[in-house]
């Protein structure tokens, strides 16, 4: 859900000048210093889909929110495990660190640290394709490791989709 709502914001945020808003790396990538605010909330349905739609969130009461912070990768102590990124966040509720690679063709999640446990993606999960704009669709396919105790893996097929 965190991660729908992410995407929304960044969507609402950029298209606050321009009707239909074209999401690029320069206009909507995570970099070092940047902070940004998730705010927890149940969303009224249904929330009608498709072109021209205006979307009212003004009756929408927040239930909690979470401060991540964008900082260099290498300034994290889990740092080694995830040596491919180039841009990391954190967050102190809970606890979390992630791991990103930013390129001017996609976000990719590289890796998390949750509880003293990095969480490794054997092949990362792309976040968002650029540049991305309405009707714009991907899946992509994604797989992690860990262990907390015994070794887990883990993996998935996500379908992006922005409307």
């Amino acid at each position: 859900m965190k991660k729908n709502l992410l995407i929304l914001i960044a969507m609402v945020v950029s298209g606050a000048a321009i009707a239909q808003p074209t999401l690029t790396q320069a206009n909507n990538a995570y970099s070092v210093g940047n902070t940004l605010t998730l705010v927890s909330t149940t969303f009224p349905t249904p929330i009608t889909t498709g072109a021209n739609q205006t979307w009212n969130f003004g009756t929408v009461t927040p239930s909690g929110s979470s401060t991540l912070n964008f900082v260099a990768p290498s300034t994290l102590s889990s740092f080694s495990n995830f040596p491919t990124a180039n841009v990391a966040s954190t967050q102190s509720t809970p606890a979390a660190e992630q791991f990103y690679l930013s390129s001017p063709t996609s976000l990719e999640i590289v890796g998390s640290y949750l509880n003293n446990t990095p969480y490794i993606h054997t092949n990362p999960e792309t976040y968002i394709q650029y540049p991305f704009t309405f009707g714009n669709t991907f899946t992509d396919t994604w797989a992690l490791n860990y262990l907390s105790g015994l070794q887990f893996s883990r993996g998935g097929s996500t379908v992006v989709t922005a409307d």
